[in-house]
């Protein structure tokens, strides 16, 4: 009989009606990853009731009919002319994102040239190194220039004490952090000077294959520079409700890995087995109401805006810069709250922003004015409270209030008296304990106070000479004082990696409870409050 959203429970539907106003609320915060999250497949929706899948080769005819390889093939012929690649010569496949599309053209390298090595730069995707390993490939690291480049110094030297193994380039066609575009050029001229006549190059186009096309000046990037396969994202430029992406690869290189597969009557030339049916037909969408002279207006636009925000950057003091061709503004990293407002990406001592289609100049002012508050000691609005069309039927576990205080932690021999010598310590120094914990753990005793001076009690409690004493920021948290209230609390820090170091039940009072928390990243342990407090 199959099943319908109405069978759903009031709850439940409740949920998913929160979780829908929560992500398109925190979707107006999102300038720190090359996503766009302008498009809408609206037209599309009725497509969802189908079990399609794209199995096997997109240009070989399959037993499983419910499928969209004619819609697939009409999408790699724009992305095959976008990259001036012969239709007899380069084939191609949509992929679920670019980590497949990178892995694959490692893939026919190493098929190629079962003996080669892979060259990658310090600034490339994480994912490669995954990729590598998965594909059991012998690799190098090549260092990277300051603006994200390929160290080609460090990449010549490199091939030339490895010249026996043929050379398999991953270039990046604009870096992670950075937006770098590596040179070519460059880098198939030390083939012909080292004369290494057999080598690969691969290219990760990830978010710059759908920018280089359409500016004035691009960067060689392409099969006319000399590639051998690239790897492009969908959802990035293009814009997708979920990734996915192309590889393009001289077929050549493609044929040595087919394989008939009698099971679903085609050929199987591409990495995973079942495949999106369903993203062919948004970009296709996309690529035939957009067209390219729309996108050379969008990619026109985003770098504008990446322009903007480098002056913005400039005039509230902050040093940012971009690479030509790039719309990634790169800027010293902030505070961890404006990171965590804002989802941006960091990576040492630096974050970028994106200035994808969304991100208006409005976006980059509200950005920069964040970040001089935190600087000023003022705090900033994590995110703006849901408003849940439907509550839920009952009562959920969540957290009313949230506030910093500090507590002392005194560590002594258990001994009797301790606490008598503790307390009489702080009555002579005027200090008032408003809370106090006191335990044994074998030989130590372990005193957990909150005073109305703390400095005064931490003098009178160094007076004493078999206890140690110190002072730390906990997070006060008032809580539902019901089942499963602190089982929420602890899995959000767990969920976060927050270790915590103490918790304490302070009082209850009516229906909540006040609860200290010693959390060992606190800052982070704060923000989970926080968006505890809003959700």
């Amino acid at each position: 009989m199959g099943w319908k959203v109405t069978d759903l429970s009031a709850e439940d539907r409740a949920r998913l009606n929160a979780l829908l106003d929560r992500m398109r609320q925190r979707s107006d915060q999102f300038i720190g990853y090359p996503v766009t999250c302008e498009f809408d497949y609206s037209a599309l929706y009725p497509f969802l009731s189908l079990p399609m899948n794209n199995v096997g080769d997109p240009y070989e005819p399959n037993l499983f009919h419910l499928n969209t390889h004619q819609i697939e093939r009409e999408v790699l012929a724009i992305f095959r002319e976008w990259n001036h690649g012969d239709e007899e010569e380069i084939w191609g496949y949509m992929t679920s994102g670019g980590t497949e599309g990178n892995m694959y053209g490692i893939f026919l390298a190493r098929e190629l040239y079962p003996d080669g090595v892979v060259y990658y730069s310090e600034d490339t995707h994480y994912s490669v190194a995954k990729s590598l390993r998965l594909l059991n490939v012998r690799s190098i690291m090549i260092k990277s220039q300051p603006n994200g480049e390929m160290d080609y110094d460090d990449l010549r030297e490199t091939l030339r004490i490895h010249r026996d193994a043929p050379p398999i380039v991953f270039a990046n066609i604009g870096t992670t952090m950075k937006g770098a575009v590596d040179d070519l050029a460059r880098i198939r001229g030390l083939f012909e000077e080292l004369a290494i006549p057999r080598h690969y190059i691969h290219g990760d186009a990830a978010l710059s294959g759908m920018i280089l096309p359409f500016v004035d000046d691009p960067q060689p990037h392409d099969f006319a520079a000399g590639i051998d396969s690239i790897s492009i994202s969908g959802h990035k430029m293009i814009g997708s409700p979920m990734p996915c992406g192309v590889v393009l690869a001289r077929r050549e290189n493609v044929r040595r890995i087919a394989r008939a597969i009698e099971y679903v009557g085609s050929l199987d030339t591409t990495i995973a087995g079942s495949r999106n049916a369903v993203t062919p037909l948004f970009l296709w969408f996309a690529l035939k109401t957009v067209g390219t002279e729309g996108f050379r207006r969008i990619v026109a636009e985003c770098l504008e805006t990446a322009d903007y925000a480098i002056e913005a950057f400039a005039r509230a003091g902050i040093e940012a810069w971009r690479n030509r061709n790039s719309i990634t503004v790169v800027f010293p990293r902030p505070a961890p709250e404006v990171v965590q407002k804002w989802q941006m990406a960091v990576q040492h001592d630096i974050a970028h922003v994106i200035t994808m289609p969304h991100v208006k100049r409005r976006h980059i002012d509200a950005l920069i004015e964040d970040i001089r508050a935190v600087e000023a000691g003022r705090s900033i609005a994590v995110a703006p409270p849901p408003t849940p069309r439907e509550p839920p039927s009952r009562p959920a576990s969540r957290i009313e209030s949230a506030s910093v205080s500090r507590q002392l932690t005194l560590i002594g021999h258990n001994r009797p008296g301790m606490l008598a010598d503790v307390s009489a310590a702080l009555a002579e120094a005027g200090v008032n304990i408003e809370t106090i914990d006191a335990e044994a753990v074998e030989k130590t005793g372990i005193l957990t106070l909150t005073v109305d001076r703390y400095d005064e009690a931490l003098k009178a409690i160094h007076r004493l000479p078999d206890i140690q004493a110190y002072s730390e920021d906990v997070l006060l948290i008032h809580v539902q004082d019901r089942p499963g209230a602190l089982a929420a609390l602890s899995r959000r820090f767990a969920d976060g990696g927050i270790g915590i170091r103490s918790l304490r039940i302070i009082r209850r009072e009516g229906d909540g409870a006040l609860v200290a928390v010693c959390a060992d990243r606190l800052d982070q342990a704060r923000q989970v409050v926080e968006e505890m407090l809003v959700a």
